[in-house]
């Protein structure tokens, strides 16, 4: 793995930088996951073998550092991958968010301006409230989470046959887990837009991906805009990398080359 030195105390991120052809392809992984965990299996795939892929491990996950004073809020993660900028350009970089990483992938995409590329967002969190496990994390306070929170969540994953999750969980700091969890249930600041707002402005360069085992769902049956369409990944839930790798890599590409 790469590493990326953030900060003033010296934090480091990690990363894998998969060499190829053609725009680089940054690859940003969901709540408590770790994409050192979950997208090597996409990026080999038939479908994106061969392109140029960097696969990031937010801080407090995976392998990256975990310092107690970072935010862990979705600005926070944009601002240190903003700040990993030059691998992305040139030529234009172009975005993979899952989850809450489609979230930061819309504020990354901000950051970085004309750095930035295509978009692509798999079951983002685009508008406050959060979802079914973040709305739970972010329910109990920092401390209870700290305490007991987490090692319950990895149990109701284990129970639930989320094994890849709670695998990731344990390797991510319960801190982060919670304070991304409560950013999202926050949403943006009062007064800015949402992270679905970015998705009505031109240029049409954003596609948005479902798993199709995960419907139904209200985003996939309203579509953000026509000007972005939605497309699904069969035999896929909402872990649609460690369900169904091949199948979310050809989506991926799909989608990129129709941006």
């Amino acid at each position: 793995m790469q590493t990326f030195e953030t900060g003033p105390g010296g934090a480091r991120l990690r990363y894998l930088a998969l060499p190829g052809s053609g725009v680089p392809l940054l690859m940003i992984h969901g709540l408590g996951c770790a994409g050192s965990y979950e997208y090597p299996a996409v990026a080999l795939s038939p479908a994106l073998a061969g392109r140029a892929v960097l696969i990031v491990d937010l801080m407090g996950h995976g392998y990256s550092d975990r310092p107690e004073g970072f935010g862990y809020g979705i600005t926070d993660q944009a601002r240190v991958l903003a700040g990993l900028g030059a691998p992305l350009a040139p030529p234009r970089g172009q975005l993979y968010g899952h989850s809450m990483g489609g979230a930061v992938a819309i504020e990354l995409a901000g950051l970085l301006g004309p750095i930035a590329g295509s978009l692509v967002l798999a079951e983002a969190n685009l508008d406050p409230g959060g979802g079914t496990f973040s709305r739970e994390i972010a329910a109990v306070t920092e401390g209870e989470y700290l305490s007991t929170g987490h090692a319950r969540m990895i149990r109701r994953a284990l129970i639930g046959g989320g094994s890849d999750w709670a695998a990731m969980m344990r390797a991510a700091a319960p801190l982060a887990v919670h304070r991304g969890a409560a950013a999202l249930v926050a949403g943006t600041p009062a007064g800015a837009p949402t992270w679905r707002a970015p998705l009505a402005a031109p240029p049409p360069k954003r596609r948005v991906l479902f798993g199709r085992r995960a419907l139904p769902r209200p985003d996939a049956q309203a579509p953000p805009t026509a000007r972005h369409p939605v497309a699904m990944v069969p035999e896929a839930g909402h872990s649609m990398s460690t369900e169904a790798p091949a199948a979310l890599a050809q989506a991926i590409a799909q989608a990129l080359s129709r941006a």
